[in-house]
């Protein structure tokens, strides 16, 4: 009697304090998330934009310092030129053209002490006075190309912007080579003239000169010069983009298109496009700048949400320590009490009412809950009981539960359940021989039997009909085997009947028939429940059984494909099915033995 006070009070309180707990610690814990998110988010936004633009700014720095150290090396090539463009000897030698000059100071040995590949002089028209270059890795002497004598030319914008008093840079493109050129007048060393011609410096952008660029800017810088066929193709969509940023004003080489380009969160590749003496592009300068600004932001915000997780967490225990100490311990105390009745079976035991809040009262209730299950919990036991076991020897306990929640009709569809009819062949004309009682006691063994492999095997006994015996399998719960089992319930059928006569010496034998498909299952009707099946499915099943041979099980199509693999069959062949046409049949012989 006391088991429904159990299992209706302190379960109950139970969960009524854990929901509590589970709903103030999930209502808390969402507001300081979002909370936090938003905070957050926020802070994230703003402070990583301030760094992105801190980041921006150096950047640009670091590419500003990577223009001035070019124009810084091309100031001293117009520098050295310079120097020896304001010379007597050179002035001199302009006039004359005395090749000790030459021989004696302008030489290979002389460029390497200067650390430049030419030394040109050309007259005021442009004629060549003279020319000496160097190899500078394997100091061999070379001569000028075409393709640079042809930029000295004196109408060339190098040649053009240096004035009878003053020098002038640029870079010039050397069949895909890049030189770092620096020009100057040939002047008297007191600044007298008239001019003499110009001199021109040059220095190539080599290898050794790209480290040492790269050292002074202490950046990893990628030069990409411009070859006779332009720049490669994969940077053609850079080269277009730095080109449409060209100033309009300005000198080109002093204010070259930038570009800023993030490849990812480590790096940033910087752009600066130089264009020659004719303004023609003709050097790219990659420079790799580390990240280290935006990293530091974001070491920053890891360390803010470490910081914010931790707070949050310490809110959330003391949320949690209070709500404990005012609400769920004395909850927690008043299921234990309810427990302990429940436990100890008395239910005149009566739980603690102290106080004037909420908690007390509820205490109340359940006391008063108690008194009126004490006093009706016999009767509702024994009711309920008789009605439970009524109701489950008439439906599956499946349909005996929804009935109880709804006393609607109950009907469900079932895409696979295979059905077994089996009828008892000879029945019919022993019982006209023998009286009513034996009659009952013959199919009351037998059916006893067939219940008894039915539960066993877990089929649904549908009904029974006279001396015919009708179960299926796959409802009301779905199976994947319901074919399998009904093929074992129908050869222990058959073996128990052939048992069952054996023993008492009748001469019967039972008539088998298998079918699966697609039935209606279900309950119709106000009164005397039955579940029954309704579907083609069903009436091929009984064709199954009324066409077959005695002694033996037939199945159908449908179930032959679901059983070949694991038992033996034999095919019958097609035979004539009322309503139905031609169907190929087959005998259920047994289990394969592997």
């Amino acid at each position: 009697m006391q088991r429904y006070a159990r299992e209706a009070v302190a379960p109950k309180l139970l969960s009524d304090q854990v929901s509590i707990r589970t709903k103030t610690l999930a209502l808390v814990g969402f507001v300081l998330l979002l909370s936090s998110f938003a905070l957050y988010q926020i802070i994230s936004s703003q402070q990583l934009q301030t760094y992105r633009e801190i980041e921006e700014r150096s950047a640009r720095k670091d590419l500003f310092r990577v223009q001035q150290i070019l124009i810084s090396d091309l100031t001293d090539q117009a520098v050295t030129a310079w120097d020896w463009g304001l010379s007597t000897d050179t002035y001199e030698f302009a006039q004359d053209r005395n090749p000790e000059f030459i021989d004696t100071n302008v030489n290979a040995e002389s460029l390497l002490g200067l650390g430049a590949n030419f030394m040109i002089m050309l007259t005021e028209d442009g004629e060549m006075i003279s020319q000496v270059g160097v190899d500078l890795r394997s100091e061999r002497p070379v001569r000028a190309s075409e393709s640079l004598l042809a930029n000295l030319r004196p109408n060339s914008p190098l040649i053009g912007e240096r004035s009878s008093e003053s020098h002038a840079y640029g870079l010039i493109s050397d069949d895909g080579n890049v030189l770092l050129t620096g020009v100057s007048p040939i002047l008297r060393s007191d600044d007298s003239g008239p001019s003499r011609g110009t001199l021109v410096v040059g220095r190539y952008l080599d290898r050794a000169k790209r480290q040492m660029l790269e050292s002074r800017a202490q950046l990893s810088i990628d030069f990409t010069a411009r070859g006779p066929d332009g720049f490669p193709e994969e940077l053609a969509g850079l080269i277009a983009t730095l080109e449409a940023l060209t100033p309009a004003k300005g000198s080109p080489l002093r204010f070259p298109p930038r570009l800023l380009e993030y490849v990812d969160d480590n790096t940033i590749k910087g752009h600066l496009l130089f264009p020659d003496t004719d303004g023609v592009p003709v050097l790219l300068a990659t420079a790799t700048i580390p990240r280290t600004i935006y990293l530091a932001g974001l070491e920053s915000l890891n360390s803010l949400r470490l910081a914010m997780a931790a707070g949050g967490g310490i809110l959330m225990i003391a949320v949690f320590f209070l709500l404990n100490r005012i609400v769920l311990r004395r909850l927690l105390s008043l299921e234990r009490e309810v427990s302990r009745i429940g436990t100890t079976k008395d239910l005149s035991v009566r739980v603690n009412e102290q106080g004037k809040d909420e908690l007390s009262k509820l205490g109340q209730s359940v006391n008063w809950m108690l008194s009126e299950i004490e006093t009706s919990n016999e009767k509702l036991e024994r009711v309920h009981a008789r009605a439970e076991g009524l109701l489950l020897n008439i439906l599956p306990k499946a349909v005996a539960d929804q009935l109880k929640s709804s006393p609607d009709s109950i009907a469900e569809s079932y895409n696979e359940v295979t059905i077994l009819f089996a009828d008892i062949v000879g029945f019919t004309d022993m019982s006209a021989k023998m009286d009513a009682t034996e009659v009952v006691g013959i199919l009351n063994s037998l059916f006893s039997r067939f219940d008894d492999l039915a539960t066993e095997l877990g089929l649904e006994k549908i009904k029974t009909i006279g001396d015919a015996y009708m179960a299926a399998a796959g409802l009301p719960l779905r199976t994947r085997d319901n074919a399998r089992v009904v093929a074992d319930m129908a050869l222990a059928m058959i073996d128990a009947t052939e048992t069952v006569c054996r023993e008492n010496g009748y001469d019967l034998s039972l008539r088998v028939g298998i079918n699966t498909g697609v039935v209606v299952a279900g309950v119709i009707g106000k009164t005397k429940f039955i579940y029954d099946l309704w579907g083609d499915a069903v009436n091929i099943a009984s064709r199954m059984e009324s066409t077959g041979e005695a002694g033996r099980i037939q199945t159908t199509q449908s179930t032959y494909d679901l059983l070949k693999d694991s038992y033996v069959l034999q095919e019958r062949g097609v035979i004539e099915i009322k309503g139905r046409g031609s169907m190929m049949t087959y005998f259920l012989i047994g289990k394969r033995p592997d």
